[in-house]
Order: structure tokens, then C-alpha cells, then sequence
């Protein structure tokens, strides 16, 4: 069986970089609340 490259529909590229970007903001945040120090009120 061979299977060839299909180029990504618009939707599927779409939903990757959405994706993507949730998981950068995901890990810049882990690493803020990692490295910061604790506030206090």
C-alpha cells in the first residue's frame, strides 16, 4: 500500500495552528508561574 503527501485542508491548518498556540500559551505560562516569585496581597 503506498501512501502519498495530501497538502492540509484551510480547516485542518487552521485547527493545527490554534492548537499550536494553545500550547505555546500553555507553556509560557507554565514557565512565568515556575520562574516568578510568589505574590503575595
Amino acid at each position: 500500500m503506498v501512501l502519498r503527501y495530501a497538502h492540509p485542508t484551510q480547516a485542518h491548518q487552521a485547527k493545527a495552528m490554534e492548537q499550536l498556540e494553545q500550547f505555546n500559551a500553555a507553556q509560557q505560562i507554565a514557565a512565568f508561574e515556575k520562574y516568578r516569585p510568589a505574590m503575595t496581597h
